[in-house]
This record gives C-alpha cells, structure tokens and sequence, in this order.
C-alpha cells in the first residue's frame, strides 16, 4: 500500500486530530527553521494511540459521508479511510517502537505554477533511536518506492532529519534543513510552538509577503461592498491581516478531555486590537441574526446555547495577540449547534444562511 508521501502523515493526523484532541512543549530546533519556513506542524506520536486514532478515522468518515459536504464539493476525496486508519496505525506503532517520540514538518510556500511545497521533515526521538529500523519503516508504509536516512541535526541533541528519497530515481522527496536559520522566523514559531506545554498537535502559519500583497489587493478591491454594513465590516477586517505575523492552534488533553488553544500574532498591538473588536462585534451579533431560525429547525439549539456558543469564540487580546480556549463545554455545545448549521447549508456561508 503506497500511502506515504511527504506531508502525508502530518497532514492526516492534522484532519484526524482537529476536531477532537490532546498536551509536552515543542522545542523545535532552530536549525529547522529558515526565512522561507511558512507551516510548521509538530505531531506528539507518543500521546497518539491505536484508540485514538480509530476514534478519529470515524469522526473523518462522518465528515466524508455529510450529504451538505457531498451537495456543496463533491464530497471530501479522503479516498479509503479504513485503509488510512490502518496505515496510520502501523506507522505510529513502527515509529515508537523505533526510538521515535514525535515529527516536526516544516514547509515552505510552493514555486509558482505548482501545488507542491518544499518539505523537510524532523523526528524528535530517544537516544537509542534505531535509524535502520525507521528506514526500513518508511520503506514498509510505500510498498519500497521510498526510503530513508536518519541524520543527526547538529547542536539539536534528540533531533534528528528524516531525509526521504525516492528509490525509483534516487531523488530527494523532502528537502535539506536551511543553510542559513532565520533568527527572526524562528522567534515567531517558537512563540506560537510554546503556547501549549505538552501539545499532542501544535500548528503555526507565518504570513508571507506574497499573502500579504494578495490580502491587500482584495481590500483595496472591494470599495463596493462597503455599502452593505456586514461587507463592510469583512472588509475592514482584511486592512489588519495584512499585518498578521503568525497564526496558529495546539491541541492537548485535559483528564481526557480534549481542548484546543489557538493564537493570532500580530506586528502591532493596534492591528490585533481593531481585528479583535471587529471579529468580537460579529461573534456577539451572530446569535441574534440566527435566533429567528431556531424555530425552522428540527432539534434546533435553545437560544442560551446559541448566545453561549458565539461567547465562547469571542477572542481576548494580549497586547499583539489575540487568544482563543476551546474546551469540553465547548465542543458539547457544538454538537448542538450542529442541527442548525446543517439547517444553513454547513455553515455561515451555506444556502439560506443569513451571515
């Protein structure tokens, strides 16, 4: 079964592990990280177990079979989720037994014309780590269309480079740690990385300038929206973004309940601040604008649980950042939730919904 390729693990426990999970501190070398370093994602594989992950497969499974996503896209291609949990599975349980405690994926943005981002990945792992064993692994999960090599990462004592290759032609499949680390990218994901102590999954985005550009022509270009108060207000949100630095979530485990933490950096407290009051202004309209629903709604939400729900994604600044703490309330009061956005089409911007 040919199923790994260089994002394909991390990028799967990521689907696997957002709606519901686990937190050790990432440390992640700075060796790891360059000016070009856009995504960062560390996946704690000791945290993960075989429960875990079949729990997880079935919350994907439920995501692939929803009628509104099947009406609106087509469905999600997630291909054989049975055969991806079984996969997932063998890696985790060939990793740890390898000497492996976690992957750090870092990626940069893709060239232009292409769907395919520069990847390196790094394996945290115990000193008796078994590099011939975390080969052969790799070897394994791609039926040998793939293999590896597991070197050091100089001055970054337990880490290790995962370099994978194509055996066909011999070409690398993920890329070389940056020549040159970037000090100042570097802060800015050790930030966003440290936020949690001991993150099952930690996740950071650095905005880069082409992004930046890209924010700036769709607010400059939207001068026509203006007219319509809520468009008016999406818009006026897109001025701050431009000067988001980072932005990203963790995911940990509390007594067995699961939370997610997620922050949002900003170059100045000013532009956290004006994305905040915006952001916060529709999170406490949004009951109101929905409450008249309720009634059309089989199981619908009562309105304490509508008020609740949209007080709960308020966020809260901290000088240049803004803060958001999901928990077990939280996600209880989701699945309440979960008839009326079903009744709006998926969500906000579904048919019929009226934000």
């Amino acid at each position: 079964m040919k199923l790994f390729k260089p994002a394909y693990l991390a990028a799967a426990l990521a689907l696997l592990l957002i709606p519901s999970l686990p937190a050790r501190a990432v440390d992640a070398p700075k060796q790891a990280i360059g000016e070009d370093t856009a995504l960062v994602v560390w996946v704690d594989l000791e945290q993960v177990d075989t429960e875990m992950i079949e729990k997880l497969g079935d919350a994907l499974a439920g995501l692939a079979d929803n009628p509104i996503l099947q009406d609106q896209a087509g469905g999600i291609p997630l291909g054989d989720i049975s055969e991806m949990v079984d996969a997932l599975t063998l890696f985790r349980s060939g990793f740890v037994q390898a000497g492996g405690e976690g992957l750090l994926l870092t990626l940069e943005m893709p060239e232009e014309g292409s769907w395919s981002p520069p990847i390196s990945l790094l394996a945290r792992t115990k000193q008796d780590v078994d590099a011939k064993a975390m080969g052969a692994l790799v070897r394994t999960m791609t039926d040998g269309a793939m293999d590896a090599e597991l070197a050091p990462v100089k001055d970054a004592e337990g880490w290790h480079d995962l370099a994978v290759i194509s055996v066909g032609n011999g070409e690398p499949v993920t890329q070389a740690l940056p020549s040159e680390p970037d000090k100042k990218a570097y802060k800015a994901f050790d930030e966003q990385l440290g936020e949690v102590k001991k993150p099952l999954l930690s996740v950071a985005f650095r905005m880069q300038d082409d992004i930046r550009d890209m924010i700036g022509m769709m607010a400059g270009g939207g001068a026509g929206g203006q007219q319509d108060p809520q468009a008016a207000m999406m818009l006026g949100m897109l001025g701050p973004l431009q000067n988001l630095d980072t932005i990203g979530f963790a995911v940990s485990e509390d007594d067995e309940e699961f939370e997610v933490d997620a922050q949002m950096v900003f170059q100045e407290a000013a532009d956290a601040q004006q994305f905040g009051q915006m952001y916060n202004s529709i999170m406490q309209l949004a009951p109101a604008l929905l409450a008249a629903q309720l009634q059309n709604v089989e199981d619908a939400p009562d309105p304490n649980t509508l008020n609740d729900f949209f007080m709960k994604l308020q966020m809260k600044q901290n000088g240049d950042t803004l803060k958001l703490h999901l928990d077990k309330e939280f996600f209880e009061m989701a699945e309440q939730m979960a008839p009326l956005f079903e009744s709006m089409g998926g969500g906000f911007g579904g048919p019929g919904a009226d934000l």
